[in-house]
């Protein structure tokens, strides 16, 4: 018959050990994801950039010069051609893309 060997994470007895009852150090809260700011819908030719929060609109106010019929709602179209350097502006310039 084959020897078995038992283990065993218990500390029972060792004050040495950590008493498994107990944390050690901080506890970690769980992430917090980030809010995103724009949400990018692509619609073929056209790319839709939704601005959901009131920092994404007041960037857009300050830093692009964009035409009303541009607006469709709360979302600013651009050509297709455009939204990759469109993306990359918000990405550096601090705001969250979904």
């Amino acid at each position: 018959m084959a020897s078995r060997s038992i283990i065993s994470s218990s500390n029972h007895g060792d004050r040495n050990g950590r008493n498994g009852s107990r944390k050690l150090g901080p506890v970690k809260s769980p992430a917090v994801p980030n809010t995103p700011d724009v949400e990018i819908v692509n619609h073929g030719s056209v790319v839709a950039f939704h601005l959901l929060s009131q920092n994404a609109k007041t960037f857009v106010d300050e830093n692009v010069q964009a035409e009303g019929w541009q607006f469709m709602g709360d979302a600013l179209c651009v050509d297709h051609r455009f939204a990759v350097i469109s993306q990359r502006v918000c990405r550096e310039n601090g705001l969250v893309l979904a």
